[in-house]
């Protein structure tokens, strides 16, 4: 383990004090004993029960497999260094959700940095060349007050509890510490837009003549208005279950897809104030948001 890691390390469980005996970690509270392995504490909790928890851990073996399949550079790597931009990140950062990659990811490059911390329930093949810390969003094992920013990058979707993961960022910032989120977002009006085909009337001609073009224009005119009308109106009513099947191939991996406002307003009830937000919007990839937010005094 490398020996710095030790003194912002806690307990998983029960938030008590850790301590080197061996190839093990052991809480002086509590009494757990966690491993380490390649020098990297593997500090998660016992599994949770339920349906959501089993959900998660199907996806999470998706999603290993989709990160090891991915290229050094990948197209959202220039987003990434973007929000890198926007988040100016400084001190001792905590990535929650930092994946599996040997090198820090694009956002985390800046200079302003002291000191980068990677925590994720996924520990990876390869030796990592940072301080790694295998463990969840909802039980952090890491001590209170002790980080200047803490940073989640397209990882709030995929956690079952994402208000506990926010209310465990803010316990570990210092105060005045900074929480750097980035989400993938869908508004609304993408969801109705997978109701609305594009209006094409010469390829209909061309595949079944003047009846293909009426057929296609009643359908446009018509069928495909109702269509959205349905839809918006199932958005009104239950905007997710909407969601969830207008993105079928995207729900593999994510536990929850947010609207921009819903986010927001998830923040501010985990306990922070939000400073500023960033939203791009990207119809092929997937718009994103940018999030930068301080712990409340006192926290709701």
């Amino acid at each position: 383990m490398i020996a710095s890691t030790a003194d912002l390390l806690a307990c998983p469980g029960c938030g008590g004090p850790l301590r080197e005996e061996g190839a093990e970690l052991t809480c002086g509270s509590c009494g757990g004993r966690f491993a380490v392995e390649d020098d990297n504490p593997r500090l998660l909790p016992p599994s949770p029960a339920g349906e959501a928890w089993r959900e998660w851990d199907e996806k999470q073996a998706l999603g290993a497999r989709e990160y090891e399949q991915e290229t050094d550079e990948r197209p959202s790597d220039a987003v990434a260094r973007r929000f890198g931009r926007f988040a100016r990140l400084q001190g001792t950062v905590l990535d929650v959700g930092c994946g599996i990659a040997a090198e820090r990811p694009a956002y985390a490059e800046s200079p302003e940095i002291d000191r980068y911390i990677g925590v994720d329930p996924l520990p990876g093949a390869a030796r990592r060349h940072y301080e790694f810390v295998q463990g969840i969003g909802e039980q952090l094992p890491i001590a209170d007050a002790a980080c200047d920013c803490v940073v989640s990058a397209t990882a709030l979707d995929h956690v079952v509890d994402p208000e506990r993961s926010l209310r465990e960022a803010r316990r570990v910032l210092k105060p005045g510490g900074t929480l750097a989120a980035w989400i993938g977002v869908v508004e609304l009006e993408d969801v109705v837009r997978r109701w609305s085909p594009p209006f094409v009337p010469l390829s209909a001609l061309r595949s079944g003549g003047v009846r293909g073009f009426l057929g296609h224009l009643w359908f446009w005119l018509v069928a495909a208005r109702l269509k959205r009308a349905t839809a918006r109106e199932r958005l009104r009513r239950n905007p997710h279950a909407v969601v969830r099947e207008a993105f079928p191939e995207r729900m593999r991996y994510h536990i929850r897809f947010f609207l921009p406002e819903e986010f927001s307003a998830l923040v501010t009830r985990s306990g922070f104030e939000v400073v500023t937000t960033e939203l791009l919007r990207d119809a092929a990839h997937g718009h994103s948001l940018f999030l930068l937010a301080r712990p409340l005094t006192e926290p709701r």
